[in-house]
């Protein structure tokens, strides 16, 4: 009967404690970035490069990522993708406002994937400039059938 409530009770056994440090800096990466990825390697270290190329890299254990991102994907603050022995962690809408709470930043700070880009492609027809294959979809001078229309009626 020992060993059955150890076998009911064993996930109170297994926790995992990350220190708050390394907490905060993967969550600072999440929220910056707005995704993330690691590979399945549970002994190998995750590198958080800083912004600037006066810090140095820090590493965390790989495991650790994968756990807190679990953790974050239970609550539903994260969209967990896995392929090719690969994780992909996407910030939802709900993740980026316990983030802003839990890093103590303003409503004005936003992840990288929710800022708007500065370039924009005019569109013509519904298709971008150039259409599919980067070329114009119809030469100047009007439609390309044009040569093989009569421009009398029959005869």
């Amino acid at each position: 009967s020992l060993f059955y409530s150890f076998l009911v009770f064993r996930h109170l056994f297994f926790i995992m404690f990350i220190r708050k440090r390394e907490r905060k800096l993967i969550l600072t990466y999440l929220f910056t970035e707005g995704v993330m990825t690691s590979e399945k390697n549970f002994t190998s270290d995750f590198t958080i490069f800083a912004g600037d190329d006066t810090s140095p890299a820090i590493t965390v254990p790989n495991l650790q990522v994968i756990k807190l991102m679990q953790s974050l994907d239970s609550k539903g603050y994260v969209r967990t993708t896995f392929n090719w022995s690969h994780y992909y962690w996407f910030l939802t809408d709900e993740g980026v406002v316990y983030l802003r709470e839990f890093l103590h930043l303003p409503a004005e700070v936003q992840p990288l994937t929710e800022r708007k880009s500065g370039l924009s492609v005019p569109i013509i027809n519904n298709q971008p400039e150039g259409g599919r294959f980067g070329r114009s979809r119809r030469p100047e001078g009007g439609d390309r059938r044009d040569g093989y229309r009569r421009s009398e009626g029959p005869k």
